[in-house]
């Protein structure tokens, strides 16, 4: 690997923007979309979303450039106590 690339290690907020922005069968058209694709299909409920980095979830989203992966850090945390 060159010097100027860079690749990021596998953390819970990469698998979880990964697997959002490449799912082609997902396409929100609102954030509360991603709640009933989180929980419906993908069967992560609201406490697990709270061990998730935002921080670097932000990070990963401004890279990205996908709305789809917005919606993720927009999405409320339960410990936030906005959590649906």
């Amino acid at each position: 690997m060159g010097s100027d690339q860079h690749f990021q290690v596998a953390t819970p907020a990469k698998t979880l923007a990964d697997k959002i922005w490449t799912d082609h069968h997902f396409t929100p058209r609102k954030p509360a979309d991603l709640r009933a694709y989180l929980h419906d299909n993908l069967r992560i409920g609201v406490d697990a979303l709270d061990g998730i980095d935002r921080k670097l979830l932000e990070l990963i989203a401004q890279q990205y450039g996908s709305r789809k992966v917005r919606f993720l850090c927009d999405y409320p945390c339960q410990s936030e106590g906005t959590g649906p």
